[in-house]
């Protein structure tokens, strides 16, 4: 089968906001400087197994998780990076900020968009003599994601 269409992902889009607003709606800040993220959906398994499974292993749908990753050039006047580090300022986890994301893939009409709360659980710093400075981040949904067509 033959790809219809290749997805170079220039037009994708992630914002930050305030806890608790939820996408299309929301006043969210793009995330500047961004060359590479991703995006992972896991669910726990619960282990369902009793003696009528006839030897074999049954399982239910547990919890749910998304976590965001992303890799961005540091820039000290994109306002959306200075949320993120003063989050990770908070170095004795005294705020627990929660802060609401939104990804969309491609930013087109009729294309995917998910939105939640979420902790920031990685926060790195790299730099290297006579190259960028780059900031990678993970952040780890809080509560339920709200999935939508972008209209």
């Amino acid at each position: 089968m033959a790809i219809s269409a290749v997805n170079l992902g220039t037009g994708c889009y992630i914002g930050i906001g305030n806890s608790g607003e939820v996408a299309p709606g929301g006043s969210f800040v793009e995330i500047g400087g961004i060359f590479s993220s991703s995006m992972s959906v896991s669910h726990d398994a619960v282990d369902t197994t009793n003696n009528d499974d006839a030897g074999f292993t049954s399982a239910e749908y547990g919890n749910t998780t998304v976590t965001l990753s992303l890799e961005c050039r540091f820039d000290p006047t994109d306002t959306a990076q200075g949320t993120l580090r003063t989050i990770a300022a908070d170095l004795d986890g005294s705020s627990k900020v929660k802060k609401a994301f939104v990804i969309r893939p491609i930013e087109a009409a009729g294309e995917d968009s998910w939105s939640f709360d979420g902790v920031v659980t990685k926060f790195d710093v790299s730099f290297n003599n006579n190259e960028p400075v780059n900031i990678s981040v993970e952040v780890q949904s809080s509560g339920a994601v709200v999935y939508a067509a972008q209209s």
